[in-house]
């Protein structure tokens, strides 16, 4: 056998060195990944509760039919402030003191708008977002990308709305007068206004066909609330009838199809079919009115807490014309609810659940006991705000 040539020596030993440098990269290579895991995981558990992760629930149960994923994401929110966060157009708008916020479902800001508000509420319409400073002077009207409109008052704003024909109902308080309420077309052009030397103005809103204005008033003379309804045609600044009989101050009122007047008191639910006259269909009574919405043309949800006198909680469900569709007891303490066009969401002891108009539970699923807030939309997303988490579950 030959021996190896000086040539062929070298090429072994840069085989071998080779070889050497190959195991030296996959170990420093194992190494550094390894470093790289570490500090993830070191960053992770510091900044745990600003990091946005993925969970995915337990899917024993159903959330309409379909299989639970929750993202927690990263939104910061002011429980304080009056409905601080709703859904709009895929967004969720979230209001503070000083800003109007667009989130994507990834938590992303879409669209901000700076503002200085004292009292801010937040109000969400089909195609707009209503801001507004109750007992101060702006208001803000957006869209998920731009302001749309903006105005500062002369005078205190009480109360605002978009109203189902699509115009915007402003309420406010100016000197010698009670309260004045000024109608705004969908072009933000003003086209009527009304105003209440005598009277407190609570809420108002317009006919399904825009012909009429129905404003909820109320005098407190003599230690006795007295509330009641005008109705004004919008060609005329004369009240065209007057709604009486209803006990306690009103805090709602909604003209629905049918030509129904529908008035919500702090004793009381009411309709009225002529304009003149109220049916009260339901007694709140000796309970706490605890949750309601009575705007929607639909449906209307009102919710009532017994516990203070010993009683349970109960959820009622009305349609447009003022007949009682469901009826729900809950046992368990209320925490927060919503609706959509569908479906009733109520959180309690027991967790989420869910109803549709008939009062027949559809689905049920644990949430954590510091839910202080959900947003449901129509097409089946939920938002649930925990204290220090917010969670989407699709």
């Amino acid at each position: 056998m030959r021996d190896k040539t000086s040539k062929e020596n070298n090429n072994i030993i840069d085989i071998k060195e080779g070889k050497r440098n190959v195991r030296k990269k996959k170990r420093t290579t194992k190494i550094v990944f390894a470093l790289c895991v570490i500090i993830f995981a070191v960053v992770v558990f510091m900044f745990r509760d600003k990091i946005e992760i993925v969970k995915w629930l337990n899917t024993v149960d159903t959330f309409f039919g379909k299989g639970i994923s929750a993202q927690n994401i990263e939104l910061s929110y002011d429980s304080s402030a009056s409905n601080p966060a709703d859904w709009y157009d895929g967004f969720i708008a979230i209001l503070t003191n000083r800003d109007i916020t667009m989130f994507n479902s990834s938590a992303k800001a879409e669209f901000k708008k700076d503002v200085n508000l004292n009292n801010p509420v937040l109000k969400c319409y089909d195609k707009y977002t209503l801001v507004y400073d109750c007992g101060g002077n702006e208001l803000y009207v957006t869209n998920s990308y731009k302001e749309v409109f903006y105005k500062q008052f002369d005078d205190s704003i009480l109360n605002a709305r978009f109203t189902k024909d699509g115009h915007l109902v402003v309420i406010t308080k100016m000197k010698n007068y009670r309260g004045v309420v000024t109608v705004y077309s969908s072009s933000f052009k003003e086209v009527y206004k009304v105003y209440s030397a005598s009277e407190y103005v609570m809420d108002a809103d317009i006919s399904n066909d825009g012909k009429q204005l129905a404003v909820a008033v109320y005098d407190g003379g003599f230690g006795e609330i007295l509330s009641a309804v005008n109705i004004y045609s919008m060609s005329s600044e004369k009240v065209k009838s007057r709604i009486e009989g209803v006990d306690g101050l009103i805090l709602s009122v909604d003209m629905k199809a049918g030509g129904r007047t529908h008035i919500l008191t702090q004793n009381g639910y009411y309709v009225s079919k002529d304009g003149k006259e109220a049916e009260e269909i339901l007694s709140v009574g000796n309970n706490y009115l605890k949750f309601y919405d009575i705007t929607q043309d639909d449906n209307s949800v009102i919710i009532l807490d017994g516990k203070l006198v010993g009683k349970s909680c109960n959820i009622h469900m009305f349609n447009a014309y003022g007949v009682e569709t469901g009826d729900v007891t809950v046992d368990g303490n209320l925490q927060c609810y919503d609706k959509t066009d569908d479906f009733v969401f109520v959180v309690d002891d027991a967790g989420l659940q869910v109803y549709n108009y008939d009062g027949e539970l559809t689905d049920e699923m644990e949430v954590s006991a510091s839910t202080e807030k959900i947003l449901a939309s129509d097409d089946g997303k939920l938002v649930v705000f925990e204290t220090g988490n917010v969670y989407i579950i699709n």
